[in-house]
């Protein structure tokens, strides 16, 4: 446990100065230099890039902690890991990028008339989703390493100040929203960038041809990946469906902009755990590899203590101070129409963190089936309340 307390505690601290930065963009400078439409838009190509990004990344997205341990081999360049990550991601992202083109008409008419913003901006979408991917696979190849730290503060600080900067150009009259809009997309693929240039500087940037293990083949590698792909439809009616039914309803740019405003003020209580989750889980790997169920267990039961603790000590300070947060946005009085969105996902995240890693168990061991039937019925679940719910509230 002392390495994961040692990486989770300097990560979180990284963690929480993004989160401030995080309400600064979104409570204050976006407010001030954007409409809610125009901030709708910014919100949703983020959460639709991660989207398209998880399903583009044809299951890497937990396989790559999976397999890790069978090609680690420093001599070899671990056997051309990084390689395989990333010729499997241009492929998803290209035959995406295929799609999106070729249903463009289908795309712009489903949102054209409740989100005209987003149907303007279509283009934009597989730009942000290759940055996303990119830059979120080659964090999760720097955390193979144990090494969080400086990812995060590329992501969560370096990324952040950028766009702090490019929002104040538009303030200032310097450049149009426009122009923003693709300077705010071109920063997702530079930290991805950022993070290459990281790697190469720990000496872990390995372009090395492909080798195989025998344990896992290529084929055994596939099928895995199949079932995370396949069960990431189950991820997308869980995590995204009730952003895209927001923006398919009336007035859907603003009130997307309003939901994932308290989406994102709500976040705050599970950044402890977030943290924890990524630095677990290549150790959780190794583990597993060597059948250690002893460390395992151990390890989720500690995580899970600690997660929950800090993070009903968050909301209980975020939901006493809710109303004082109203109180210091530009046009606070828009979005406290959200609040009670904030107290619903807390508890959500309460009872997420009391569970710990215990996706990332399921997913790493041999019954990761039951992960993706489970994870695709809970979907269907979401779809039905999100379709009766939205429409009616």
């Amino acid at each position: 446990m002392g390495i994961i307390v040692r990486q989770s505690i300097k990560s979180t601290a990284v963690v929480y100065f993004g989160v401030a930065l995080a309400f600064l963009i979104n409570l204050i400078i976006f407010p001030l230099c954007f409409s809610l439409e125009e901030i709708g838009l910014l919100r949703v190509l983020a959460e639709l890039g991660g989207l398209v990004a998880t399903f583009a990344s044809l299951g890497l997205t937990q396989s790559v902690f999976k397999f890790f341990p069978y090609f680690n081999n420093k001599n070899t360049g671990h056997n051309g890991y990084l390689t395989f990550i990333t010729i499997v991601s241009l492929i998803g992202i290209s035959i995406f990028g295929i799609l999106l083109s070729v249903f463009r008409d289908t795309f712009i008419g489903f949102y054209q008339k409740d989100s005209p913003l987003l149907s303007s901006y279509w283009y934009l979408v597989i730009p942000i989703s290759m940055g996303i991917l990119f830059s979120t696979l080659y964090e999760y190849y720097s955390n193979l390493h144990l090494r969080i730290v400086v990812p995060k503060i590329i992501r969560e600080l370096i990324l952040r100040i950028l766009i702090i900067g490019a929002a104040f150009l538009v303030y200032s009259e310097l450049i149009s929203f426009l122009q923003f809009s693709w300077l705010y997309v071109l920063l997702f693929v530079l930290s991805a960038i950022f993070i290459l240039i990281y790697l190469r500087w720990l000496g872990q940037l390995h372009f090395t041809r492909i080798i195989f293990n025998t344990e896992y083949p290529a084929r055994q590698i596939a099928v895995f990946n199949g079932y995370i792909l396949f069960g990431a439809f189950g991820s997308l009616l869980i995590n995204q469906i009730d952003i895209l039914m927001i923006a398919a309803s009336p007035g859907g740019d603003a009130n997307n902009g309003i939901y994932l405003t308290m989406v994102l003020i709500a976040s705050m209580i599970e950044l402890p755990g977030r943290s924890l989750g990524q630095i677990s889980t290549p150790i959780i790997a190794e583990h597993m590899k060597s059948n250690n169920y002893g460390e395992v267990k151990s390890l989720y039961r500690n995580t899970s203590i600690i997660q929950l603790s800090v993070g009903c000590l968050l909301f209980t300070l975020l939901w006493s101070n809710i109303d004082n947060v109203f109180a210091m946005m530009p046009k606070g009085q828009l979005f406290q129409a959200g609040k009670w969105c904030v107290f619903y996902i807390g508890i959500s995240q309460l009872f997420n963190m009391s569970t710990s890693v215990n996706g990332t168990i399921l997913g790493l061991s041999k019954y990761y089936k039951f992960g993706f039937f489970a994870t695709l019925g809970l979907g269907v679940i979401s779809f039905c309340t999100n379709y009766l719910l939205i429409s009616r509230y």
